[in-house]
């Protein structure tokens, strides 16, 4: 495990309740979507992936061929967006990862979740702005890595997502081995 003294102490309780979030929704038979640009893209296809593995319904917004003829038809502030309207119900939550809090694509996709009542949450950093930017004012929770290197912030994005997959996989109930 990567350790940046202190930085992660400061956000944990954020993590803790962002997980219960994500146990309820799992709980409820909801769908937990990730989405983000470029590094955070691979982190969002890995928290779903984790997610998947131990039984919680969740799904990459990042899909290439998608994300792709979506913005070609659409453009790409609403590529994801659109999938998100398509996919997404009351009671499923959004998780947008970056480090900016500003790709336009996101905060579209932020709008769209919070018109189909879909719960936000953003990890992001402080590239840009002190405050995680403007997709941390558009989520219901936003765990804001109090350092402004992309690399950084990406890499504690990354223990939060083991985080909550650790802690997920121990609640009773969630985790379950299909070949027992």
């Amino acid at each position: 495990m990567i350790s940046i003294p202190g930085c992660f102490d400061n956000i944990i309780d954020d993590a803790k309740e962002t997980c219960k979030i994500l146990a309820n929704c799992h709980k409820n038979k909801g769908t937990i979507f990730t989405f983000g640009n470029g590094g955070s893209a691979a982190e969002s296809d890995h928290l779903a992936a984790e997610l998947i593995g131990i039984g919680v319904r969740s799904i990459s917004l990042t899909n290439s061929v998608v994300l792709t003829a979506l913005s070609n038809d659409l453009g790409y502030e609403e590529a994801v967006a659109h999938q998100l309207a398509v996919l997404g119900q009351k009671g499923d939550v959004f998780i947008g990862l970056t480090t900016s809090g500003k790709s336009k694509n996101l905060l579209r996709a932020l709008s769209v979740a919070e018109a189909f009542e879909i719960t936000r949450i953003v990890l992001t950093g402080m590239v840009d702005k002190p405050t995680g930017g403007l997709a941390a004012v558009l989520s219901e929770y936003a765990i804001v890595v109090p350092l402004n290197s992309v690399q950084r912030i990406q890499e504690i994005h990354l223990q939060i997502i083991h985080y909550w997959f650790e802690n997920l996989k121990n609640q009773k109930g969630i985790y379950h081995d299909r070949n027992q």
